[in-house]
């Protein structure tokens, strides 16, 4: 996204101090961590810096044990990122019921993470999600999948 549209994002996301970060988040509550829910990334500082080696050998210090994603990024950009403001990850739409309206009517991007996502309609929320669900309008990946079955067949 970041590398696609760069002043546009650097003009929407702006941050306070005018500095460079290779990643922008959005800090969970306690201020301690970040949500890699949604993240916008640097492509070009990411390659600069090499950042994917410096993760890879975090990662095989740490002998992969819990080593999600999440907390990778979290340690090794624990103090070279910039928060991006909550409404830019409005997360527990999969797990939290008691989310507060405004809160969720605040939220620029929706964030189902938790196990209750809106596609099983188990979500308290799955009624937000519903107009942006295009899975009636696809074919099943299995039609896609197989290229010998001719429409004549269907």
């Amino acid at each position: 996204f970041l590398h696609f549209m760069p002043n546009y994002v650097k003009s929407v996301f702006k941050n306070s101090d005018d500095q460079t970060y290779p990643l922008s988040l959005v800090r969970d509550t306690d201020m301690k961590r970040f949500n890699t829910g949604v993240m916008l990334v640097d492509f070009e500082l990411w390659k600069q810096n090499g950042y994917t080696q410096g993760i890879e050998n975090l990662a095989s210090k740490l002998n992969n044990s819990a080593s999600t994603d999440q907390i990778l990024l979290n340690l090794f950009f624990q103090h070279d990122m910039d928060a991006l403001d909550g409404t830019w990850n409005t997360n527990g739409l999969g797990w939290d019921c008691q989310l507060k309206e405004e809160y969720v009517s605040a939220g620029k991007v929706l964030h189902f993470n938790g196990g209750d996502k809106p596609s099983t309609g188990k979500s308290c929320y799955s009624q937000l999600w519903k107009p942006y669900d295009i899975s009636s309008a696809c074919p099943p990946i299995s039609e896609k999948m197989n290229p010998e079955t001719s429409d004549s067949e269907k």
